[in-house]
């Protein structure tokens, strides 16, 4: 690992860190760049511990962003619950750059690491890792059809998105966010297999709902139209006609501009 330009504490510092790996797991793997970087490790947790074993074999989360170190590492766990139902981690993993290839590579170390897919892996939203899960542990893997693991989006993670993308509508009337966001954790957590056929007219509800709780001045701030943008599904009719409002003031907006 002597890439140039990273300088020595980064050499010696990835050189421990691959030294304990080592020690401390008997299944392990890591690749370095053609440039000497390391780009991904992968090592494994609690091997000596039954319990573990047997509850990754149903469902794992993958969290790959607990943490980003200062040379730009992400830190990534495969956790599950076991039969005491406290969670614990199988295995561990550190990537340099978020891409497909990454995480196939990942899901290439975990497969190697336990022999068969899990029957449930949860993830974020990522469309990358999500890619990657198929391509190596789901419908476009070489798996036989029964080997194939079923994967599924962790509604935490996506609450966490929900945030980011939709809170600032409500600007600091939390009361009215709260609501939102009740009616949104009721809809996700509803698992009636029923509920799949009116899905789409449930969330079209729950936009109009958002709506119901802001202000006209809110419907027609671009925080609006971003969570609408956001939250998707098949448009409403007062939706067509914000976002047609909406288009024709960027319109005049970027008229005036050229005029001046």
């Amino acid at each position: 690992l002597l890439s140039r330009g990273l300088g020595d504490v980064y050499k010696r510092q990835v050189d421990q860190f691959l030294r304990k790996m080592m020690k401390s797991s008997t299944t392990y793997d890591y690749r370095v760049g053609e440039d000497g970087v390391l780009q991904l490790a992968y090592w494994a947790v609690n091997e000596d511990d039954p319990s573990v074993t047997v509850s990754s074999r149903e469902v794992l989360i993958f969290y790959n962003t607990f943490n980003t170190t200062k040379y730009g590492y992400k830190l990534g766990f495969f956790s599950t619950v076991d039969r005491k139902g406290l969670t614990r981690i199988k295995s561990a993993t550190i990537m340099r750059r978020e891409t497909v290839d990454s995480f196939k590579w990942v899901m290439h170390a975990l497969l190697k690491d336990m022999k068969t897919a899990c029957k449930v892996l949860l993830t974020d939203g990522d469309l990358w890792m999500a890619e990657a899960v198929e391509l190596v542990l789901g419908a476009k893997s070489s798996l036989p059809p029964t080997s194939q693991l079923v994967h599924l989006l962790c509604t935490w993670h996506l609450s966490m998105t929900l945030f980011r993308h939709v809170k600032n509508c409500f600007g600091g009337d939390l009361q009215k966010w709260q609501s939102f966001l009740r009616q949104w954790w009721k809809l996700c957590q509803n698992g009636e297999l029923a509920r799949r056929i009116t899905f789409d007219r449930d969330w079209a509800a729950l936009k109009s709902y958002l709506r119901s709780l802001l202000t006209e001045s809110q419907q027609a701030s671009g925080a609006f139209v971003h969570a609408l943008a956001f939250l998707g599904g098949p448009l409403l009719p007062w939706e067509e006609d914000l976002l047609g409002a909406v288009s024709y003031t960027h319109l005049r907006a970027h008229e005036t501009r050229g005029n001046l």
